[in-house]
């Protein structure tokens, strides 16, 4: 299932960034002979994000098959959430971290309950089964 070679789509991607931060320098003035401990930094970034990345997680499959509901389903709910946060006398920064923290947290929410072992969860990602508890119930013996 996980392989030792990465999808070519995967490789294009990481060598994309490392592109695009090369062309964002050269159109920047930037020297990267003089500057090259500059490039280290988002270089080491990329790095760390493939490493954290490159074994199974519970939590990202989680959060992947949670997206394309969350994909369907946010874009009312951010409407609404426009509409009750637009008259509030707060940042508009604040607004915008509002406004994702809880459409995310609802579609989240909605996502365990309504979806996941459900038609609709069948429907968008495939049948799921519930995790088995690691806990056994105890076991009355006769005395």
């Amino acid at each position: 299932m996980y392989g030792t070679h990465s999808a070519p789509s995967s490789t294009f991607v990481f060598y994309s960034c490392f592109f695009f931060f090369g062309a964002f320098l050269y159109q920047q003035g930037v020297s990267v002979r003089r500057w090259w401990t500059i490039a280290l930094l988002p270089a080491a970034f990329a790095f760390c994000i493939r490493w954290l990345l490159s074994s199974p997680s519970f939590t990202v499959r989680y959060l992947s098959d949670a997206s394309y509901w969350m994909y369907l389903a946010h874009l009312p709910l951010v409407i609404v959430a426009h509409w009750v946060l637009v008259d509030w006398p707060i940042s508009y920064h604040w607004k915008y971290i509002l406004t994702c923290a809880s459409v995310t947290a609802l579609l989240l929410i909605t996502y365990q309950l309504f979806v996941r072992y459900t038609f609709i969860g069948n429907v968008l990602n495939g049948p799921r089964t519930r995790r088995q508890s690691s806990v056994q119930p105890a076991v009355p013996t006769s005395a």
